[in-house]
């Protein structure tokens, strides 16, 4: 009978210890993806993402996320996250796709997603939360990038 009760005592504890593990990790409250022009992205070409005002007036994390295909012949991506209001700023963010030995490192097989933590911005509450994303590659035009989104956790 005691060793059933401590086994039944161990199963709850584990149980609550997963419990207060998962809720550890953060909230994604705003994932949107916006697709590129399938025959290339030009450095002319912007993506808009307009937050919504419920995120607004708290301390969040960004993160872009990238999904490529082989076309993509290049192992870095760099990209600007701009943001227009409440106070305009701009992030260069270099994200890495492939090792220096060329070998992708995403998951996927076919169609590849990358994703890469920008930074911690703090959202206005007065005011529309506009974020513009565009490249920066030396060539005008790049193929391969099949959309690229934004997190907001």
């Amino acid at each position: 009978m005691n060793n059933i009760y401590r086994s039944r005592c161990w199963q709850i504890l584990c149980i609550l210890c997963l419990c207060l593990l998962s809720s550890c990790r953060p909230r994604t409250l705003y994932h949107h993806y916006e697709a590129v022009n399938p025959v290339g992205w030009s450095v002319t070409d912007t993506l808009c993402y307009e937050l919504p005002p419920a995120l607004s007036g708290r301390l969040h994390t960004l993160s872009l996320g990238v999904r490529f295909n082989q076309e993509f012949r290049y192992q870095d991506l760099y990209l600007v996250v701009e943001q227009r209001q409440p106070t305009p700023s701009r992030d260069t963010v270099h994200v890495h796709l492939a090792n220096d030995r060329g070998r992708w490192q995403t998951r996927g097989v076919v169609l590849h997603d990358r994703e890469t933590v920008v930074t911690a911005t703090r959202l206005d509450t007065t005011r529309q939360n506009i974020f513009l994303i565009y490249h920066i590659m030396s060539p005008q035009e790049v193929t391969g990038i099949t959309e690229v989104g934004l997190k907001v956790e």
